[in-house]
C-alpha cells in the first residue's frame, strides 16, 4: 500500500530529526526523573529505528510488537513527567516484578533444582525486595491502565494499546490477518509474505508515540534547564516534514 510507503519515509525523517535533537541534550545524572525519562526516550527512539527497518522489509507483524512496547514506554515516561509519584511508581514496579519472579521460584522445587538455587538464599532475597517495596510507601503495584490514565493517555490505552496487544499475545484474529491465505471466508493455506492492505497500525501508532513522547520529554527537559520552548516551535518543524512528504 503506497500510503504506508509514504508513512515509512515520514517516520524515518522524524526518527532522524529526534535522534539529532536527543544527542545535544545534557542530562543531569543526579536527577532521577531526568535519568529515567531519558532512558525511556532512548528506548522509544531505538525501537522506532527498528520499526522503520521492519516496515521497509514488509515485516509488519513484528513491527506491531515493538509499537506496543513503545506505547507502554511512553505511558511510563509521560506519567513520570506529569505526576508527583510517577518516578516512585515506576521504580517500585521493577521491585514488584522481582518479587513475583522470586516467589515463583520458591514455589517451584523442580525449577530451583534445575537452576541449582538455594531456597534460603531466595527467601533472603525476597525479604530484601520487600524492604525496597515498602520504602516507596505506595501500598500496591500500579497497573498499566492507571499509568496511561495518569499520563493523560487513556484513549491510547483503550485503542492502540489493546489493538497492538493482539500481536504480543498472538491472538487468532492477529494470525488470520498476517499468516493465513483467506478467500471468501475460507482458509486456503498459509502466507509467507506479510502484505499490509490497510494503513499500518504499527506505523500510525509509532509515529504518534514518538511525537507525543519527544514533545513531553523536550518540554520537561527544557523547563528543567530554564530553556523554555514554545509549542508552536515544536509543531512547526514536524509540519514542515509532513508537508514535504505529502508533496512527493
Amino acid at each position: 500500500m503506497k500510503v504506508n510507503e509514504k508513512l515509512i519515509e515520514l517516520f524515518e525523517e522524524i526518527v532522524e530529526y529526534v535522534s539529532g535533537e536527543f544527542d545535544v541534550f545534557e542530562i543531569d545524572l543526579k536527577d532521577g526523573k531526568q535519568i529515567e525519562t531519558s532512558a525511556l526516550m532512548l528506548k522509544i527512539l531505538s525501537s522506532s529505528n527498528v520499526i522503520v527497518k521492519l516496515c521497509k522489509d514488509g515485516n509488519y507483524p513484528e513491527a506491531d510488537v515493538l509499537a506496543r512496547t513503545n506505547l507502554e514506554a511512553s505511558f511510563h515516561m509521560v506519567s513520570i513527567i506529569k505526576t508527583k509519584n510517577g518516578l516512585k511508581e515506576y521504580l517500585a514496579k521493577h521491585e514488584y516484578g522481582k518479587s513475583k519472579m522470586v516467589n515463583s521460584l520458591i514455589s517451584d522445587s523442580e525449577l530451583m533444582k534445575t537452576f541449582r538455587l538455594d531456597k534460603s538464599d531466595l527467601i533472603k532475597n525476597l525479604e530484601e525486595i520487600k524492604v525496597n517495596i515498602e520504602s516507596y510507601d505506595l501500598g500496591h503495584e500500579k497497573r498499566c491502565m492507571q499509568t496511561a490514565k495518569d499520563a493523560g493517555m487513556t484513549s491510547d490505552y483503550q485503542g492502540a494499546y489493546r489493538l497492538l496487544s493482539q500481536a504480543v499475545h498472538v491472538l487468532p484474529g492477529y494470525l488470520e490477518k498476517y499468516y493465513f491465505k483467506i478467500e471468501n471466508g475460507k482458509i486456503l493455506g498459509f502466507s509467507d509474505c506479510f502484505v499490509e492492505k490497510k494503513l499500518s497500525n504499527a506505523l500510525l501508532s509509532s509515529i504518534y508515540t514518538l511525537l507525543i513522547s519527544f514533545k513531553q520529554f523536550l518540554f520537561f527537559l527544557k523547563n528543567k534547564q530554564n530553556q523554555f520552548i514554545r509549542e508552536e516551535e515544536f509543531e512547526l518543524r514536524f509540519r514542515e516534514l509532513l508537508e514535504k512528504d505529502l508533496k512527493k
